[in-house]
């Protein structure tokens, strides 16, 4: 379409080409009749270019639409024009070659689009009746009622796979129109620039008549372009009203396919006829085989013989290799093709099973599709294969050809040529088979892709029901000659966790009535139920496997292999294990003992398997591994009971009274009523040490945590302090005596603060 400014330009054209001469035609003295009825057709002719260009938006219109009709007779119109042009630019006595060039290539443009214009029609034709069909039932477009036949229904199929082949054309069709349109418009753009280039060229040689005319042309050309793609997105509009016409009719029919027995027998009558058809030409090939072996090989030994320098023997040698070669491939080939066509008996009996009233179930449909699957993909990587092999035959005897002379060997080569095309003609029937049989898969697949969704629910809660049985069945292995299922692994794990859920609440409801009632002490009694814990695990793993009928020796690999990586990979984790137990069998530390750890002190709070959790007086939990209580010294403050004795020491100055020190000590001891009376406390002068008297007291205490003795400590230091205060008895703290050696006269020095340094006076 054109623009307004375009129309303008179109007009003033006219207008020009009505009061002007053409300045680019030669000066002639007095202008003919004929020129001016060229000017005016001229300007018909722009007039009808607008026309046209004004009618591109009706894409859809049909072959009757006024439209469509204005736009063909236009083009008529203005195709005749031209033509005139044509004829009187040649009747003239000095016709311009690259004028009338231009203007039969116009003349050729709008001739082409006259026929895309028809055939436009055509398809807009079509493309009704497409859309007409779709309102039609099924049983109209099939031409009767169902039940309809498995060879109906497979024709159909084809008729659909045709369809989606030509609509993946079309679509094609419709890129590379859209690209020509695109070409045209930059060719249209390229043009119109030329054409103003001129027009401000005040260069002798500028011809803008010719530059108008191009311009002409390239206007005409896209306009054809954009009617080619109108034309091919009709077509392809009505192609893909066809495949979903095609597609919805094949799902209709699928749920109405009734496999007709005249028919089935008529097709397995013919794959039958087909088999032995093959079979005897297989056996035809077999007996030329070996005569052709025979010829060959001594063809070979005579030619080493000879040491192969004639070339005549050469040419033979190959020619019989060639013809032995055809032979072998042949008897191979027909022999696949003999299984592809027993396999299509049975691709045609599980096709005619599935649309049959009683269908198999959903389990043997599902192996027939992974079956076909496999024999697909087979199928694939056999065609690939022959199509190298039939490439690189065919190489062969391109290079044969172009070698093939008039010497003596031209016979044998003439003849190895023709066995080279014979084999080339083995592997295109051959792949032809393999073409046939791949279709059949692909006629199954689909057909059991429809069978496997025709099931209804109760069905596919049966066909759950049998995946899960299989499931539950599956052997995974097997020990004694007793199979170990899925089903009994199962069974033994839910009993596991019951015994394991059993073993927990019981031995929590016990510990505190039976072992407290029997008057254990809480150390004694975790350790009984840690024990009892772990016992009746063990016994809920053994009863779990006597229930599935799992023995013991079912686990002896899976045991070497837990044993080899025990004693490589987990010493730490076994070691500590061991421990564990015997730190519960043993007891030399139990729950709520005050322990001493490489300088930690704690209480046991928890004694696992692997580690021993100790929470210390600032109440951070400390995780020690249990092999540490076994391998490394441990004081133990609360073993057998809490009494501990506690010793405290203090020095007193050289000259105080022993024994009134003495009593002082013994009264604090005495005054603190966390002291026990027996064993008596002691109060003893232990030594006389450097700087004092020194005196230790010993006394016995119960204590349930380390904060507890140091307090006891604590408020016994601050009473003895306190009565010796009272007593004025000092406490002893480190003194040094200093001696002078005076028997020399000790030199002195005196140093003002004015002067550095004086020597000695």
């Amino acid at each position: 379409m054109l623009g307004d400014a375009r129309q303008g330009e179109v007009r003033a054209l006219r207008i020009r080409a009505a009061v002007l001469p053409n300045p680019a035609a030669p000066s002639r003295p007095k202008s003919p009749p004929g020129a001016w009825r060229v000017v005016v057709l001229l300007v018909g002719l722009l007039a009808t270019f607008a026309q046209l260009s004004s009618a591109e938006g009706s894409k859809d219109a049909g072959p009757g639409d006024g439209s469509m009709l204005s736009r063909r007779e236009a083009v008529e119109r203005r195709q005749a024009d031209v033509a005139t042009r044509v004829l009187e630019l040649r009747a003239g006595p000095a016709a311009d070659p690259e004028r009338l060039a231009l203007l039969e290539h116009l003349e050729r443009l709008l001739s082409q689009i006259l026929d895309e214009l028809a055939r436009g029609e055509e398809l807009a034709s079509r493309l009704e009746a497409a859309r007409e069909s779709m309102a039609q039932p099924p049983e109209e477009q099939l031409g009767h009622r169902p039940p309809y036949s498995l060879a109906e229904y497979d024709d159909l199929i084809e008729q659909l796979e045709a369809a989606r082949r030509l609509l993946n054309g079309l679509e094609e069709a419709v890129a590379e129109a859209g690209t020509s349109v695109e070409a045209a418009r930059k060719a249209l753009d390229e043009a119109e620039r030329r054409r103003r280039a001129d027009r401000g060229a005040s260069a002798a040689g500028a011809r803008p008549d010719i530059r108008d005319l191009r311009v002409e042309v390239a206007e005409v050309e896209r306009e054809l372009r954009r009617i080619q793609l109108e034309a091919a997105r009709r077509a392809q509009q009505a192609r893909e009203l066809q495949v979903t016409r095609l597609r919805d009719v094949v799902e209709w029919v699928e749920n109405r396919v009734v496999p007709d027995p005249d028919e089935l027998e008529a097709r397995t009558a013919r794959l039958d006829d087909e088999l032995v058809r093959l079979s005897q030409r297989r056996e035809q090939a077999e007996l030329q085989l070996q005569p052709a072996r025979r010829r060959w090989e001594l063809l070979v030994a005579r030619a080493a013989e000879e040491s192969g320098q004639d070339s005549a023997l050469r040419a033979e040698t190959s020619a019989r290799r060639a013809e032995f070669v055809v032979l072998q491939k042949r008897v191979a080939l027909l022999g696949e093709q003999i299984e592809r066509l027993e396999r299509a008996r049975v691709l045609l009996e599980r096709r005619a099973a599935v649309f049959a009233a009683e269908k198999p179930s959903r389990s043997e449909l599902v192996q027939w599709d992974d079956e076909s699957a496999e024999a697909l993909a087979s199928l694939t990587r056999e065609i690939r294969v022959d199509q190298a092999e039939q490439a690189a035959f065919a190489q062969e005897l391109r290079t044969l050809e172009e070698s093939i002379g008039t010497g003596p060997d031209r016979s044998w080569q003439t003849r190895r040529a023709k066995a080279l095309r014979e084999t080339l003609a083995v592997y295109e029937e051959n792949l032809g088979s393999l073409e046939a049989g791949r279709q059949a898969e692909e006629q199954l697949r689909r057909t059991l892709k429809q069978g496997l969704g025709s099931f209804d629910l109760t069905e596919r809660v049966s066909q759950l029901g049998s995946i899960v049985r299989d499931v539950w069945r599956f052997e995974v292995t097997s020990s004694e000659d007793r199979s170990i299922t899925i089903g009994k692994i199962a069974i033994g794990a839910l009993v596991f966790v019951f015994g394991l859920l059993v073993a927990r609440g019981f031995t929590q409801w016990l510990a505190p009535r039976v072992l407290n009632r029997a008057r254990m002490d809480e150390g004694a009694a975790h350790a009984y139920q840690s024990l009892l814990y772990y016992a009746l695990l063990a016994i809920a793993f053994i009863t779990a496997l006597r229930i599935v009928d799992i023995p013991l020796t079912a686990f002896a690999v899976v045991g070497g292999a837990l044993a080899i990586g025990v004693g490589f990979g987990s010493q730490n984790v076994v070691n500590n294990f061991i421990s564990g137990l015997i730190l519960l069998a043993e007891r030399p530390i139990k729950r709520g003992d005050l322990v001493e750890l490489a300088g930690t002190y704690g209480n046991i709070e928890r004694i696992g398997l692997r580690s021993t959790r100790v929470r210390t007086g600032d109440n951070v939990h400390v995780i020690v591994p249990n092999s540490a209580f076994l391998e490394n010294n441990v004081v133990n403050w609360t073993h057998n009971d809490r009494q501990v004795r506690i010793r405290i020491t203090v020095g007193v100055v050289y000259g105080s009274p022993t024994r009134q020190v003495e009593t002082l000590i013994r009264q604090a001891i005495d005054e603190h009523p966390k002291v026990q009376k027996k064993p008596e406390p002691i109060v003893l002068f232990t030594e006389f040490g450097d700087n004092s008297l020194n005196f230790e007291a010993r006394f016995w205490v119960s204590i349930r945590s380390l904060i507890e003795r140091l307090r006891i400590e604590s408020d016994l230091r601050f009473r003895i302090d306190d009565l010796f205060r009272e007593a004025q008895i000092v406490i002893a703290f480190p003194q040094r005596d200093v001696h002078l050696d005076a028997a020399a006269p000790i030199p002195v020095q005196l140093i003002d603060g004015g002067e550095k340094e004086r020597g000695p006076s």
